[in-house]
């Protein structure tokens, strides 16, 4: 994907998170928000392009035709199979558009805790780290026989700095050593927590 602000005397690509793309229609919202239309997926940039992700869901359908945003992180998808709406916002107002360099998997907090705990981790901009953008990022937590607990995050992500809750109640887990695993791309770290009762 290309771009000109010139009348196409020059252009540049825009494709920090978007992986090939048969391009079917670009829609422009506003000034910062554009959407485009794939052939399999489409994808959403609130930074006039300057990083993508993707709106498709295990609820949306591909093969999209058209698409059309209808409030905040709902949008309207027409198909070949039908139309739909997102029953889940896509949304990317809470997180925070400071495009670091390194990956890091910080420390939870509080640690010890009962029953909840944040866990923090950073994804660096890969395009100015001069790589192609892998974007699935997948944060689990295991018990100590390395049993999986629960995934906290399975989805593509944009560079930026995120947090995720953690509730240790919800699992009914018991006094103890628990571990979290973060995946993205061929990055992974993996860090220790307690819970106490």
């Amino acid at each position: 994907m290309y771009k000109t602000s010139n009348g196409g005397g020059s252009i540049f690509a825009i494709n920090n998170g978007i992986n090939y793309l048969l391009t079917i229609s670009i829609n422009i919202i506003n000034d910062k928000e554009l959407i485009v239309v794939g052939s399999n997926d489409s994808y959403y940039s609130v930074d006039n392009g300057e990083h993508w992700y993707s709106i498709h869901t295990p609820y949306m359908p591909y093969g999209f035709s058209s698409i059309e945003k209808v409030g905040e992180g709902y949008f309207i998808i027409a198909s070949r199979n039908g139309i739909y709406r997102n029953s889940t916002p896509v949304s990317v107002a809470n997180e925070n558009f400071i495009f670091p360099n390194n990956f890091s998997l910080h420390q939870n907090y509080p640690n010890p805790f009962n029953p909840t705990t944040t866990i923090k981790y950073t994804i660096p901009d890969f395009v100015k780290m001069g790589h192609a953008p892998s974007l699935h990022v997948n944060l689990i937590v295991y018990d100590m026989l390395g049993n999986e607990i629960t995934t906290l995050v399975n989805e593509a992500k944009v560079p930026g700095e995120y947090e995720v809750v953690f509730d240790a109640g919800k699992y009914k887990l018991s006094s103890g050593v628990y571990f979290y695993r973060l995946t993205y791309g061929t990055f992974i770290e993996t860090k220790k927590m307690c819970v106490l009762k």
